[in-house]
């Protein structure tokens, strides 16, 4: 039982480092996307 909950907590870790990583990436892209605009319109 012990390590069925450790497995499901280990899963939600990984879970949350995912989605953090996609909100980085994310906003990274933002960023790029925002630079590219800067550079064609200048």
């Amino acid at each position: 039982e012990n390590l069925v909950s450790n497995e499901k907590k280990s899963f939600s870790t990984q879970k949350s480092k995912v989605n953090t990583l996609r909100q980085f990436y994310m906003i990274k892209t933002e960023e790029i996307e925002n630079i590219f605009l800067l550079i064609m319109l200048t």
